[in-house]
């Protein structure tokens, strides 16, 4: 088995996350719009 296994696990991790992030803010654009007014905020 190759010692850097949690690497690659904690990749497809973060990458199977942010996915269902996009695809749970796809579903609900209110929200994006609102998370996007926010960070515009902090500028």
């Amino acid at each position: 088995m190759h010692p850097r296994w949690w690497t690659r696990a904690l990749a497809w991790g973060l990458v199977a996350g942010v996915s269902a992030i996009v695809f749970f803010l796809y579903q609900r654009p209110e929200m994006l719009i609102q998370l996007s007014d926010q960070l515009w905020g902090c500028f």
